[in-house]
Order: structure tokens, then C-alpha cells, then sequence
């Protein structure tokens, strides 16, 4: 709690000296045009969860259309299913990878036969 108060307490004081007219220190201007990096330019991991069918190949297929886009993966885990189901979840963690390579792995992993559905991409930071 002391963090959160702290950060409570240094807002209110910058708030205050602003409208004192107090000039700010260089770190706490907040004014200056930044260059924000266009989306498809972010590099990060991505979590991936997707609903598969459950037989031999599945994953080669998943593997080549993220390999094909520049994607390397991290980890893979894939939940086992009910047999009556014949269908199964596979979570995969990527190295970091650009959001616009991601975004056509997707498109990609969407015309897979075998990938039912991606239930999700998470980019995550660190």
C-alpha cells in the first residue's frame, strides 16, 4: 500500500504544482511529443490458445503456419481431451515476434482444417 499511496501523493503534487504555475523538472513534463510505434511494428510474445481437432499432424500444421510468418515457438501444452470429443486445446507461448507476423498467422491458423477455433492471442509483455 505504501507504493500505491506514494504514487497518489506525487500525482497530487505535480497537479498542484501545475496549477501553481511551478515549472516542472525535466522528469515530470508531460507535454513532449512522443513518436508512438505503428501497432503492426510491436514486438512482443504472444499467448496463443486454440481448439483443434485431436489426431497425428495437428501440430506440424500449427508449427508450419507460424514458422512461415517468422514465428518461433516458446512452449507448447496441449490439454487432453475426452476421446468421445476427438477434440483438443493447445496453449503456445512464442519468442518475441512482430504484431503484423502474428496477425497473418492467425488469418492463416483460421484456414487450417484442423484448427477448429483460435480462442485466443494475447500479446504479452514483460
Amino acid at each position: 500500500m505504501r507504493a500505491s499511496s506514494a504514487i497518489v501523493a506525487d500525482v497530487l503534487t505535480i497537479a498542484r504544482n501545475k496549477r501553481l504555475g511551478i515549472i516542472a523538472t525535466p522528469e515530470t513534463r508531460i507535454n513532449q511529443r512522443l513518436i508512438i510505434k505503428p501497432m503492426t511494428d510491436v514486438e512482443t510474445r504472444y499467448y496463443f490458445r486454440l481448439d483443434v481437432a485431436d489426431r497425428p499432424g495437428v501440430l506440424a500444421q500449427i508449427s508450419k503456419a507460424l514458422g512461415d510468418n517468422s514465428i518461433s515457438i516458446s512452449s507448447v501444452i496441449q490439454k487432453e481431451s475426452a476421446r468421445a470429443a476427438q477434440a483438443a486445446e493447445i496453449v503456445i507461448m512464442t519468442y518475441p515476434a512482430r504484431e503484423n507476423a502474428v496477425q497473418k498467422a492467425v488469418e492463416q491458423l483460421k484456414l487450417v482444417a484442423v484448427v477448429n477455433e483460435v480462442s485466443s492471442f494475447i500479446r504479452v509483455e514483460e
